[in-house]
């Protein structure tokens, strides 16, 4: 009679414990769902958040790029009446130097229209000064205050006239000695209110000219 009765209480302990395990397994699966989907959730935030942080940098980078590939020659005002420090070495100045002048020139450049450029070397001060106060339309025109200055001892022009069919040419240029600085001309459709920019004038010259402007770059003193 005991072994009877203690196989269904076996069983029934059994049967339990079974209930028990099926009731946990049901609790906690969804409840380990739930948690995992929170985790899956999170992870895709973080995520989100690192592309919004990426983004972000990579905007303030192209601003920045942007900013910096604004042309030089973009100048709304003329020059400081002051006068750039001395350029180049002493070595240049006391002798003088021999600069190489490259232009790239985009096939639509200017609009597919013709470009004149006066690279402008000055010697005495105060023509530098009077020559910095001139837009890109007030010295082509050749007033004659444009003209007393281009025609002075102590000024040497280099004048070039560039179609868009040109691609890249080079050319080399003889600095006088005790230049203290140039000025860049250039007559584009949409920049003759502008005013030129300074240039080194014993530093090597790269000139690249695109559809709306024109931009230049120098190397470094040696």
């Amino acid at each position: 009679m005991a072994l009877l009765y203690s196989r269904p209480k076996k069983f029934f302990c059994i049967i339990s414990s079974l209930l028990y395990l099926s009731l946990n397994l049901f609790i906690f699966i969804p409840a380990y769902s739930q948690d995992e989907s929170n985790i899956d959730k999170i992870n895709s935030s973080a995520e989100n958040a690192k592309n919004l942080k990426d983004n972000a940098e990579k905007f303030t980078e192209l601003g920045s790029d942007l900013k910096n590939s604004i042309p030089k020659t973009e100048m709304s005002v003329p020059h400081d009446t002051k006068l750039p420090p001395p350029p180049g070495s002493f070595l240049d100045r006391f002798f003088g130097r021999t600069i190489s002048i490259q232009v790239q020139i985009q096939k639509d450049s200017n609009e597919n229209s013709a470009i004149l450029t006066e690279l402008v070397f000055i010697q005495d001060p105060d023509l530098y000064k009077k020559a910095a106060g001139f837009s890109m339309r007030d010295w082509f025109s050749n007033s004659p205050d444009v003209l007393n200055i281009k025609k002075s001892n102590e000024v040497f022009i280099s004048r070039f006239e560039f179609t868009p069919e040109f691609n890249q040419t080079q050319y080399f240029l003889t600095i006088k000695r005790n230049t203290l600085g140039a000025l860049l001309f250039t007559r584009l459709l949409n920049n003759l209110d502008t005013y030129p920019p300074y240039i080194n004038p014993y530093k090597n010259l790269k000139l690249s000219f695109f559809y709306n402007g024109f931009d230049f770059k120098q190397n470094q003193e040696e």
